[in-house]
C-alpha cells in the first residue's frame, strides 16, 4: 500500500503501537493479537498488510493503563506480561503512611 502521508492509513484498529529499533517495523496489540506492520520509507512510503505475530492473554498494564509491553533493543524479543489463570485480583492493600510503617520495620541509624 502506499498513501500520502496526511491520509489515514490505518485499517484494523490496535493499540501500544512500538516501533521496532531499525524503524523497518511497527508493532501493536489488536485485542489478543501482536500484529505487526513491515514499512518502507524509501522513496514513498510504504506498508505492508497487518499479520498476526502470535496471540495470548497479556496483562494490559497496572490497573488498566500504562504500556504492556517493551521491547528488547535488538528487536528480536518482547517482553510482556502474561495472564495467569485464576488470577483476577480479589483484594488490594492499601497502606497509608508506608514510610512510617517502613522506618518502625526498618529502623534508621542516625
Amino acid at each position: 500500500m502506499s498513501k500520502p502521508l496526511e491520509d489515514r492509513w490505518q485499517s484494523e484498529g490496535g493499540t501500544y503501537p512500538c516501533w521496532a529499533p531499525d524503524g523497518q517495523e511497527l508493532f501493536y496489540l489488536n485485542g489478543a493479537a501482536m500484529m505487526v506492520v513491515r514499512v518502507e520509507t524509501d522513496s514513498t512510503f510504504t506498508w505492508s498488510q497487518p499479520e498476526v505475530l502470535f496471540e495470548g492473554s497479556y496483562v494490559s498494564g497496572a490497573f488498566g493503563w500504562g504500556r504492556p509491553m517493551t521491547m528488547a533493543p535488538d528487536g528480536q524479543r518482547f517482553l510482556m506480561l502474561k495472564s495467569a489463570k485464576g488470577s483476577e485480583a480479589s483484594q488490594i492493600n492499601v497502606v497509608l503512611n508506608w514510610l512510617d510503617e517502613l522506618e518502625r520495620l526498618v529502623p534508621m541509624s542516625n
